[in-house]
C-alpha cells in the first residue's frame, strides 16, 4: 500500500506550486471597464437620464447637453458605452461636486445613488473558462456639510453585485460602502456551468441621498496552465483517498 505522508507532501507540493503560479488575465472583453469611453458634455457630473422628470428637476446635467435628444444610452445601445444605466446612477469626474474618492483609473467613475431601481449593468459573453473572477473598484462618497433638499449626502451604501445568465445567478453578493471610504479593489470568484451570455449588475439598495462610486469592471479567469496544475492536485487528492 501507499504510504499516505509521501502523497500528501506531493500533493500540498502542487498545490503550493499552482497558487504560486497563478496568473489571471482578461477574458471575454468588458466593453469600456472603467466609464472612460464618453466624456461628460456638461459639467462634472451627470445623471443618465435627461427624462427621468425627478432627477431634472434639480440637475441639469446629462450625458448630452441637448435636453430634447434621447437619453443617451438609449440613443446608443450600449456601443461603444457598453453600460445601461437605469434610475440613479450616471457618471462623475474626479474631483467633482459629488465628493467621489481619488479616481486611480482614467479620470471618470460611475455613481450609484439611492436604492431599487439604480443599476447599471453590462451582458457579456462568457466562453473562454467555466472559472472566472469580477474584479472591480467600489467607494464611498466622501463627508460633506452641505445638504441637499433637506439631506445630508453620504457615501453609506450597499451595492448588490449579480451575475446571471436570466436563468441561473452565478454570483450574487452584497458590498458595504460608508462615507470617506477610499477607493479600494474587490473580486468574486465565480463558476459558470454553461458558456454564454451573463448580465453583470450592480444595483443601489439604500434608499435615501447615500452614493458610491464604481470604477474599472473586469472579468478575469486563469491561465490555462493555472487550470491544469488545479486538476492535478485535485486528481492526487482523490488518490491519495482511495489509497489511504
Amino acid at each position: 500500500m501507499l504510504s499516505s505522508q509521501p502523497v500528501r507532501t506531493i500533493v500540498v507540493s502542487v498545490i503550493a506550486v499552482s497558487l504560486l503560479m497563478a496568473r489571471t488575465a482578461q477574458a471575454e472583453s468588458v466593453v469600456n471597464p472603467s466609464f472612460d469611453a464618453v466624456s461628460i458634455s456638461v459639467g462634472d457630473y451627470a445623471y443618465q437620464s435627461e427624462t427621468s422628470g425627478y432627477f431634472e428637476s434639480f440637475n441639469p446635467t446629462y450625458f448630452t447637453s441637448d435636453p430634447q435628444e434621447q437619453n443617451f444610452i438609449e440613443r446608443n445601445m450600449g456601443v461603444p458605452f457598453g453600460w445601461i444605466f437605469n434610475g440613479a446612477t450616471g457618471l462623475t469626474t474626479d474631483g467633482s461636486s459629488l465628493n467621489p474618492p481619488t479616481i486611480p483609473d482614467g479620470g471618470q467613475a460611475a455613481f450609484i445613488q439611492f436604492g431599487s431601481g439604480s443599476t447599471i449593468s453590462q451582458t457579456i459573453d462568457l466562453l473562454a473558462s467555466p472559472y472566472y473572477t469580477l474584479s472591480f473598484l467600489l467607494g464611498g462618497r466622501q463627508a460633506t456639510t452641505n445638504r441637499y433638499m433637506g439631506q445630508l449626502p453620504n457615501g453609506n451604501q450597499t451595492v448588490n453585485v449579480q451575475i446571471s445568465d436570466g436563468a441561473d445567478v452565478v454570483l450574487n453578493q452584497n458590498v458595504a460602502t460608508h462615507t470617506g471610504s477610499p477607493i479600494t479593489q474587490i473580486q468574486f470568484s465565480f463558476a459558470i456551468l454553461n458558456p454564454g451570455a451573463y448580465t453583470v449588475t450592480f444595483s443601489g439598495t439604500e434608499a435615501g441621498n447615500s452614493t458610491a462610486f464604481l470604477d474599472d469592471v473586469l472579468i478575469l479567469t486563469p491561465e490555462p496552465s493555472t487550470i491544469a496544475l488545479f486538476l492535478m492536485a485535485g486528481g492526487l487528492l482523490c488518490a491519495l483517498r482511495r489509497k489511504v
